[in-house]
């Protein structure tokens, strides 16, 4: 990517962030040690790493060592240009609309406690030095809100280990679920809950708990990360 337009979308964030207002007073949300806590008992799998993005500061509060190394870049240099200017440009244009998005349209009008456990997963391309472009699976989870419901800390998990979906491609693995998994896998992705996915489908939520739980047994997999990292891996998701 060239500078220019590194420049514009660091820009494009800068004003996304001077979009939200804030709470002057943020000192309740700015606990480090209860952030690293949260830190702390995050288990990360193989392949995982992590960075925290204050969006009050519009800036990245912390990362992992294990996102520094798989970027190969030096620890004090990542910043929110330099992580732009990773990402692949065929990816680059739809990253600030979805943060707009989830953002502005998304976070203000659920309630509490369901934005806290709305997770949002997307997928794009980022360059790794002498080694080139690698597809990264993000998953971004809120650690704190202000009292207008805008997430101040932003916990954003990278997966690029995906040896563990290595089905065969040979077997036809999109084929192997049904047109109404395939809705709620598409609806997952896009950070909802059962409930939500339920009253989108016209289906109870307890029939799409008995959906989420087959497609990861059939699939041998833990958790809705990793069925969501699996469904862009085989291309149901893109």
């Amino acid at each position: 990517m060239n500078a220019q337009t590194t420049e514009l979308l660091t820009i494009n964030f800068e004003r996304l962030v001077n979009q939200l207002n804030f709470d002057t007073n943020l000192a309740q949300y700015k606990d480090k040690l209860a952030i690293e806590s949260i830190v702390d008992n995050f288990s990360m799998l193989p392949g995982q790493s992590y960075y925290i993005i204050d969006l009050h500061k519009g800036q990245i509060h912390d990362c992992s060592n294990e996102l520094i190394e798989f970027l190969g870049i030096p620890h004090h240099s990542l910043s929110i240009a330099q992580l732009f200017s990773l990402i692949h440009h065929k990816d680059q244009s739809k990253l600030i609309d979805q943060l707009s998005e989830i953002i502005l349209s998304k976070y203000p009008h659920k309630p509490r406690k369901e934005a806290e456990q709305w997770v949002v997963s997307r997928s794009f391309e980022v360059y790794r030095k002498n080694r080139g472009y690698c597809r990264v699976i993000e998953s971004i989870t809120p650690l704190a809100f202000d009292r207008h419901n805008y997430p101040v800390f932003w916990l954003c998990t990278w997966s690029s280990d995906t040896s563990r979906y290595e089905l065969s491609v040979e077997k036809n693995l999109e084929g192997s679920f049904t047109e109404r998994e395939k809705e709620i896998i598409s609806l997952l992705a896009e950070g909802k809950n059962s409930k939500d996915i339920a009253e989108e489908l016209v289906i109870s939520s307890h029939t799409v708990d008995t959906h989420r739980r087959k497609m990861l047994s059939k699939l041998g997999l833990n958790n809705v990360t990793q069925l969501v990292a699996f469904a862009f891996k085989i291309g149901l998701l893109t």
